[in-house]
C-alpha cells in the first residue's frame, strides 16, 4: 500500500491534500503541526512525507534535520511552501529532502513526485525483507 504523510498548519491545504492522495488510492494520515507527527512517528508506517517549508511549532526545514540527519529516517520528504527563494531550495536539499515545490503547483506533479518516491520506499521494504 502506499502510503503519504501530510505535514501543514493550514487546515484548507492540508485538507486539499488529503483529498487528492484519498482520490488517488493512497492511504493518508494527516497532521497539523511536525511536533504532532513526531509524537506519533512509532506507531506509523514508512511512507512519503509532504510537509509544509513554514509552520509555527517546528519549520519543514528542522524537520528534515531531525527525521534525515538525527533519526536516520529513510522516509521520503517532499517540502512545499508559498514562501520560498533558492536559499530555502538549497537548505532542503542539504538536509535530505528530495524535492522542493512552490505554490501554488500542478496537483499532478506532486503525485508523480510522491508516486515515484512511494514506489522507491516500497522497493526499499521489500529489499530489506529479502536481503
Amino acid at each position: 500500500m502506499k502510503r503519504v504523510v501530510i505535514i501543514d498548519d493550514d487546515v484548507v491545504v492540508m485538507e486539499s491534500l488529503e483529498a487528492l492522495f484519498l482520490s488517488a488510492g493512497y492511504e493518508v494520515q494527516a497532521f497539523g503541526l511536525a511536533t504532532d507527527f513526531l509524537a506519533a512517528l512509532d506507531g506509523l508506517q514508512p511512507a512519503c512525507i509532504v510537509s509544509d517549508l513554514r509552520m509555527p511549532d517546528m519549520d519543514g526545514l528542522a524537520l528534515a534535520r531531525r527525521l534525515k540527519i538525527e533519526m536516520g529516517l529513510a522516509w521520503p520528504l517532499i517540502l512545499i511552501s508559498g514562501h520560498a527563494d533558492v536559499a530555502h531550495a538549497v537548505a532542503a536539499r542539504n538536509a535530505g529532502v528530495v524535492d522542493f515545490l512552490i505554490k501554488p503547483f500542478p496537483p499532478q506533479s506532486l503525485l508523480t513526485l510522491v508516486n515515484t518516491c512511494c514506489d522507491a520506499l516500497l522497493r526499499s521494504e521489500t529489499d530489506d525483507q529479502t536481503g
